[in-house]
């Protein structure tokens, strides 16, 4: 699968806020929060044209029982099998006619670590440009290095990720 890193495009903020009204109108009930999160969700942020919507919720047990079956009523895969490796996360993916990612679900216990992290990465990146710069010149070279083995690309990124993690905890600390 390619993967295609495009500069930052204004309209990747409405079409998160479509689908999260979409979301809300069906399920709100069930939710307790949503996000935008991904370099999408970074202004001017280099990235792979795909959305990702954080879910927050009280239980997964919830979501598995009220949540998973809505989605895949609107064409979004659920892939179960990459909880082996984040348990606590929920992972649904909407594809186009020629496979093309368009959204990421990720349903998460709404203010637990993984909400959090992603949160505190978001909105660090979004405060400390220079920081931006950087992530996005790291992904443009781990596009050259790992071609299109998101594996490789996906673990590339993973030491520069906690560094700006633990940053963004002892600023909070501060």
């Amino acid at each position: 699968m390619t993967i295609e890193l495009r500069k930052y495009d204004s309209t990747w903020k409405q079409q998160f806020e479509s689908e999260k009204q979409k979301i809300l109108a069906a399920v709100g009930s069930w939710i307790t929060a949503i996000e935008h999160i991904g370099s999408t969700s970074i202004p001017n942020m280099l990235a792979k044209p795909t959305i990702d919507i954080a879910i927050g919720v009280t239980s997964l047990l919830l979501a598995d029982q009220h949540l998973l079956n809505v989605f895949e009523k609107w064409d979004y895969l659920y892939l179960q099998k990459l909880e082996a490796q984040i348990p606590e996360r929920r992972y649904l993916q909407k594809l186009d006619e020629e496979e093309n990612h368009l959204f990421h679900l990720h349903i998460l216990l709404h203010d637990g670590e993984l909400w959090k992290n992603h949160l505190r990465f978001r909105n660090h990146l979004i405060s400390h440009p220079e920081e931006a710069k950087a992530y996005a010149a790291l992904k443009r070279a781990l596009k050259k290095k790992c071609g299109n083995n998101r594996e490789q690309y996906t673990l590339g990124k993973k030491e520069f990720v906690e560094r700006i993690l633990l940053e963004a905890s002892l600023l909070k600390s501060e």
